[in-house]
């Protein structure tokens, strides 16, 4: 079953299996407080750096989905934190639905990603994955685990 069949973390009616995962997930979850909060699905971070022995790490991942919740946050704040200028924390915001506000003469961001931040990785079994020559499918897998001890 794919991750998008088993957890929907949008608004509408939910199948069983749907229900009883996004109830769980409010158990895990810390969004008690939190009256607003976004959620990315298929986040990919793809990240190089290099050590002080000049050895390169990498991390390449896409996770399932990302939660946080938001808070206001002044644009020069971000672009500092992010490395770039206000003009393109700007565009960026405003280009991806961000409320943007205007308090003393500063720009803002009125709903920017903050903690919580909580990731989800949604991990199912393949009918279809593995190998059914080599019987490394998942049910043969688990087949031969119970026939086999």
């Amino acid at each position: 079953m794919c991750p998008r069949r088993l957890l929907s973390l949008r608004g509408g009616s939910f199948s069983d299996e749907q229900s009883y995962v996004r109830k769980q997930l409010s158990e895990f979850a810390t969004l008690d407080n939190v009256k607003k909060y976004f959620v990315w699905s298929e986040v990919k971070i793809k990240t190089t750096s290099t050590n002080k022995d000049d050895e390169s790490k990498s991390f390449d991942y896409t996770f399932d989905y990302i939660l946080s919740g938001t808070q206001r946050r002044k644009i020069a704040e971000i672009a500092e934190l992010i490395g770039t200028s206000p003009s393109v924390v700007k565009r960026l915001a405003t280009n991806n639905g961000y409320t943007l506000a205007s308090r003393d003469s500063e720009a803002w961001i009125e709903d920017f990603p903050t903690d919580p931040l909580i990731i989800i990785e949604i991990m199912t079994s393949s009918t279809s994955g593995g190998n059914k020559k080599n019987l490394t499918q998942i049910g043969m897998a688990c087949e031969d685990a119970i026939l086999k001890g």
